[in-house]
């Protein structure tokens, strides 16, 4: 196996054993690596990042490597310190331990068909004797610096004609732990993944859940409550449907801890009996075995864990599937007093509404919405809501939503 097929940083000596001019260490990147390194050097270089190992003295960039060195094109991406350097190819003057280096970083097509991206470190001096830890330091430094670190990042399939994701920052608004209505055990279980997150350069062991519910049972709010409990301390990862699972592996490997959150797990992997669901299947308990050392967390959600493979919801590959049940009746209360924004409804829902909804047996979802419709029926219509609106209101929701065939299902992170 050679260099670029391992991932290894290789060492290519110089012309003469005892001079280090001319050693050479090349290293290929994964397309991640590729943008994060030349922001990396870019902002190093500029003194938008003070780093007191590395002095830059001369950065320039090429469309490709064909092209005449220019001044780099960047753009900002909302950090302040670390924009994207758009050209092809970024070379930089570096002096590193009393050493001068050149570093490259291109993308190459081979063959005119395969886009490769390489980082390559020469030595120009004598005292240059380490290009590839140099090499190493420098991907360290532009992965731990990354604009994407620490940030909630949506993915999605750049188009169906390729591999390629799409990654987009987002911002997920979450409610505190403590004001979701959950039975204790799973408030500790919850509790447990995000201390695990917070605290894992202690631990270094990453915990993968698997939340089971019907729709309006709490997944979603969960999780946001999750993400917000460990906001800045962990890159969060959407996988939308049809999104590359090796890239989106690869790209949340790069980051510690990372968070990979896959919504309705059933649709992302597949499974055996359903046509080229082996094929998604195989692949994605490949990635799961493979990424058991690493700083990956995994959040999956799924309406009905029985349309889980068995192979992947088996311990080992899950460390806790946490069923979600429908909010326990004597909650509705609860959830009213806390939700209603409008205190002057409150009244409404006297001893007749509450016992309607337990036989109902609606969801805390159902509730939500319950507050939100009348809520803005208060604000725009003059005629006062009373206890028969409220009631009318239930029955015509429930009916609703009732008749919704039973195998439609919910898609995407949205609110419960």
């Amino acid at each position: 196996m050679n260099a670029r097929e391992s991932g290894e940083i290789a060492v290519i000596e110089g012309t003469r054993k005892s001079d280090t001019v001319g050693m050479l260490a090349q290293r290929e990147l994964s397309q991640y690596e590729y943008e994060f390194l030349k922001s990396f050097l870019y902002a190093a270089y500029s003194g938008r990042y003070k780093d007191e190992k590395l002095v830059l003295t001369r950065c320039v960039a090429h469309s490709s490597l064909s092209h005449r060195p220019q001044h780099p094109s960047v753009y900002d991406t909302g950090s302040g310190t670390f924009p994207v350097v758009g050209d092809g190819v970024l070379e930089v003057t570096a002096q590193w331990q009393g050493g001068t280096y050149e570093i490259n970083v291109s993308k190459e097509l081979i063959d005119s068909r395969v886009r490769v991206h390489t980082a390559y470190c020469l030595a120009l001096s004598s005292i240059a004797i380490d290009p590839a830890e140099l090499l190493e330091y420098c991907l360290d430094q532009a992965v731990r610096n990354s604009y994407l670190k620490n940030h909630i990042l949506h993915l999605s399939p750049l188009s169906v004609m390729e591999d390629a994701i799409q990654i987009k920052p987002v911002e997920v608004p979450g409610r505190p732990l403590e004001e979701i209505l959950l039975p204790r055990d799973t408030i500790d279980a919850v509790k447990l993944f995000i201390e695990a997150v917070r605290s894992y350069d202690q631990i270094r062991k990453p915990l993968r859940y698997l939340l089971s519910g019907k729709p309006g049972t709490g997944k979603t709010e969960v999780i946001r409550s999750m993400i917000e409990a460990c906001r800045n301390r962990a890159t969060f990862l959407i996988v939308e449907a049809q999104t590359n699972l090796l890239k989106a592996f690869e790209l949340a490997s790069l980051f510690s801890p990372s968070v990979l959150l896959l919504d309705d797990i059933d649709l992302i992997c597949g499974d055996r009996n359903r046509h080229n669901g082996s094929v998604l299947l195989g692949g994605f308990l490949t990635l799961m075995d493979g990424f058991e050392t690493s700083d990956t967390f995994v959040l999956a959600t799924t309406n009905d864990k029985q349309w889980v493979d068995i192979a992947v919801s088996r311990p080992g590959r899950f460390d806790l599937v946490l069923d979600l049940e429908t909010l326990n009746p004597e909650l509705y209360r609860n959830l009213i007093h806390q939700r209603m924004t409008d205190k002057s409804l409150l009244p409404l829902f006297d001893d007749s509404v509450v016992e309607l909804m337990q036989r109902k047996k609606v969801s805390a979802a159902f509730v939500v919405n319950l507050l939100k419709h009348l809520q803005i029926r208060n604000a725009l219509v003059a005629e006062r809501i009373d206890i028969g609106y409220v009631l009318r209101t239930i029955e015509r929701m429930h009916n609703g939503f009732e008749k919704i065939p039973k195998k439609e299902r919910s898609l995407g992170f949205e609110p419960n």
